[in-house]
This record gives C-alpha cells, structure tokens and sequence, in this order.
C-alpha cells in the first residue's frame, strides 16, 4: 500500500483557486482524484488483544470514501466554485456526472456497511442541495403567443397596475 499525504491539494499560485474553464479539464481532475482515493487508503491503527501480533498496533487499510469536500481541494476549489458549475450549460453535465459518481461511491459504501450510514446521508443531502439550487436559481423563460396574454402577464407582473 501507498502512503497517503494527509491532504492533496492543487491550489494554484499565491494561493488562488484553480480555473476549470471545459468540462473535460473538470472531469479529468476529477477522475485524478478518484484514482488518488483508490491508491491511497485511510489508514485505522487497532491494538491486537490476541494471537501472534497481541499487545501491538496494527495498521488496517480501510477504502477512502470520495467525497464532494475531498474533491474540491484536491481540484483547488471552493465547494461554492463546485456548485457554481450546476448554474452554467457548460459545466452542469460534468459538475452532475461527477456528483453521481460521489453518490453512487457513498450509498454502496452505506449498503456495504463501510460506511457510516447517517454520515453518507448527511453528505449526500449536501449533493442533493447543490442541484436543487442551481435549479431554483435558473430562470423562468416564459413565451407568450397572443397580446392578449402578454397583456395579461404584464399586469400580473406590476401587480395590477395595467388595466386589462
């Protein structure tokens, strides 16, 4: 097994966020830090109370969950740079992609018992609240047909106002 460095980051100069300006540049980095997280397990010490080894440490690997914080500092950006990418045509299908993958990576962990079941739900609602608010900030394009109805909508608009 690899010796993991506690913390992997690709902060850019001066300590600058990095700039992910095509999805495939995101997923790339992305599919980097997957790859980092399978060589580089998390590391639990457990004291042997029997057999050979009794009254040593003993070091386990255990599988490093993919998470959307270990993500973004592996990428050298802010989660809010990450949630960003939801509002933009570009990067939405690559930010939702690799958010899927998190997702399925920590609900397989939570049915396999790796995983702490409450801990996974908690951070896949954090997931969940990054698409529902680039979804809520999108905004509403409304085509009208008629006059009439664009009359209509107008007055609904300046609540009233415009006679009908």
């Amino acid at each position: 097994m690899k010796k993991s460095t506690k913390f992997q980051s690709s902060f850019g100069p001066n300590g600058k966020e990095q700039e992910y300006n095509h999805p495939d540049d995101l997923l790339g980095k992305a599919f980097e830090y997957f790859t980092w997280c399978d060589e580089n397990p998390c590391m639990k010490t457990e004291y042997n109370r029997s057999g050979e080894n009794k009254g040593k440490f003993t070091e386990i690997p255990l599988e490093r969950p993919y998470t959307l914080s270990g993500l973004c500092v592996y990428c050298g950006i802010s989660q809010k740079t990450f949630a960003s990418y939801y509002k933009t045509e570009d990067m939405k299908s690559a930010a939702m992609h690799i958010a899927d993958i998190i997702c399925q990576h920590q609900t397989e962990g939570a049915v396999n018992g790796m995983y702490s079941q409450t801990l996974i739900s908690r951070l896949l609602d954090q997931i969940k609240e990054f698409e529902t608010t680039a979804e809520m900030n999108r905004p509403i394009v409304v085509s009208v047909v008629s006059q009439e109805g664009k009359d209509l909508l107008e007055s609904i608009i300046n609540g009233g106002k415009n006679e009908y």
